[in-house]
């Protein structure tokens, strides 16, 4: 599955927004959470795949300048702050018999997209996160709180 082009993304946004046409009460916000959808499906799927063939990079580097570490244990974790791997409407979906490993990756990510908007998260960073984005956050976080005088990691 592949994610939509531009300008076809952008002209949904804009259509959205001339829908609200400068209404600030009313608002349909599951109009843009649909088009965020619609961007983090086929990201989802390809995360579900990367771990069920246990193909996820297990190095981390920050940008080109930073040094290489290694990762801790990789797994994803949702929005919700469930490990993917544990969720128990994930693992259901395992089940299907009908479907190859492809599909079910990408019945898993529509599933957990859809939890996701109908339980609300912290959905900012993405719908779900790996090991890496974890990473990045954790490091922004420290440097936002670092001092005025502290080094930044």
């Amino acid at each position: 599955m592949s994610t939509l082009k531009y300008p076809l993304f952008d002209d949904w946004h804009a259509a959205i927004n001339k829908h609200h046409n400068g209404r600030t009460s009313d608002v349909r916000h599951w109009m843009y959470e649909a088009r965020k959808m619609a961007e983090e499906v086929p990201h989802l799927a390809r995360l579900f795949e990367a771990e069920r063939t246990g193909k996820p990079s297990s190095v981390h580097k920050r940008c080109s300048r930073s040094p290489t570490e290694q990762k801790p244990e990789h797994y994803l974790t949702c929005c919700l702050d469930v490990r993917c791997s544990e969720c128990p409407e994930l693992r259901a979906l395992d089940t299907i018999e009908r479907a190859t490993p492809e599909q079910i990756d990408l019945v898993k990510a529509w599933t957990c997209a859809a939890h996701i908007v109908s339980k609300g998260g912290d959905m900012g960073k993405g719908y779900v996160l790996t090991c890496s984005d974890r990473l990045y956050w954790s490091r922004v976080y420290e440097n936002l709180c670092a001092g005025a005088g502290d080094e930044p990691t």
